[in-house]
């Protein structure tokens, strides 16, 4: 299973890889590191979060921007 998300080229199944990875090693290591494997974690997913959140907001603007304006030939 986690081959599988190795070879998909989806950006988000490379950062969940990449999330188990790091959660993985912070186990391994003892509580202190996986405390701090999982705040690390956490603090990437508010960042993408927010990323998509801002990304939404550009797109909604951008579109109530466009209906705003006239067709063509109409408006005149």
């Amino acid at each position: 299973m986690r081959g599988a998300l190795h070879r998909s080229g989806n950006s988000g199944s490379k950062q969940l890889a990449a999330s188990d990875q790091l959660l993985i090693a912070g186990i391994k290591l003892g509580p202190a590191k996986k405390r701090d494997a999982i705040n690390r974690v956490l603090q990437a997913l508010t960042y993408v979060t927010l990323t998509l959140a801002l990304s939404w907001l550009m797109w909604i603007s951008a579109i109530k921007l466009h209906l705003q304006k006239p067709f063509r030939g109409q408006g005149k």
